[in-house]
């Protein structure tokens, strides 16, 4: 579940990201192996995160206080 999170939010598909959230106890903090990158991170790095916070700011919230960066 954690890879398909991943790859939803590396592709632009937040809003199959985020029902993954939903529906499923996923590890937010997993990591791709090539990237070390998180999915939070790579749908920043792909210009994804407003769309994100569109949807559901919850995420990001979540992951920066996760991080302690909030």
């Amino acid at each position: 579940m954690e890879e398909q999170l991943w790859e939803a939010c590396k592709n632009g598909k937040i809003e199959d990201g985020v029902n993954l959230l939903q529906t499923s106890k996923i590890n937010i903090n997993w990591q791709d192996s090539q990237s070390s990158r998180t999915a939070l991170s790579i749908t920043c790095e792909k210009g994804h995160i407003e769309e994100l916070v569109s949807i559901n700011h919850w995420i990001v919230v979540q992951h920066l206080w996760m991080w302690n960066y909030y």
